[in-house]
């Protein structure tokens, strides 16, 4: 944290706790992430894909600001609430959650529980966890929920523009990519 704290601004933009949560529990490293809000350094975490809904709980008390997966809370309203309150996003990546099975019972794309997230004003964005295990694009994943009948277009733009809102940059980097996501969408793609 402290190295990543040294290069903020320079190449660094954020810190990232990934791997699995229900072998290496969060509270484990409730000291670092002191740390790093110390340094004001924004963090992910992943949470709420192999562990429950206590992780993700956890991983705001610690204060990211983005939360990676986080599907295990659909079917939770509260902590649902708690991500609306603190302004936290999640970053879902259904092809993953399918793989691992994440979500128990949910099997198909079809199935994948966005819906709660999405009707409850939740930030939710679209990634792909890791593109060369998961072998997707975020173009696919987003083309796979549409096509399931998950997400409508517009769901799925509001999804890009959280992406956007939560980036770990300066808001004059943020106006620069708003401008590259508009032009993009006007153009289709």
């Amino acid at each position: 944290m402290r190295l990543a704290g040294k290069y903020q601004g320079q190449g660094v933009c954020g810190t990232d706790l990934a791997g699995s949560e229900s072998h290496f529990p969060m509270s484990g490293y409730r000291t670092l992430f002191g740390t790093a809000r110390t340094l004001g350094i924004p963090f992910t975490i992943h949470a709420g894909e192999a562990a429950g809904v206590e992780s993700m709980q956890q991983a705001v008390e610690f204060g990211a600001r983005r939360i990676g997966h986080g599907i295990r809370a659909y079917n939770d309203a509260a902590t649902r609430a708690l991500l609306i309150e603190r302004g936290v996003c999640l970053e879902f990546c259904p092809t993953s959650n399918l793989q691992t099975q994440a979500v128990s019972g949910v099997t198909a794309m079809h199935q994948y529980p966005i819906r709660p997230f999405l009707d409850d004003s939740v930030s939710v964005c679209i990634n792909t966890d890791n593109m060369t295990v998961s072998g997707t694009t975020l173009s696919q994943e987003i083309q796979q929920l549409h096509d399931a009948g998950v997400i409508t277009a517009d769901d799925a733009r509001k999804m890009v523009y959280n992406a956007v809102e939560h980036a770990f940059i300066g808001d004059t980097e943020k106006i620069e990519l708003r401008k590259k996501v508009d032009l993009r969408l006007a153009e289709g793609r």
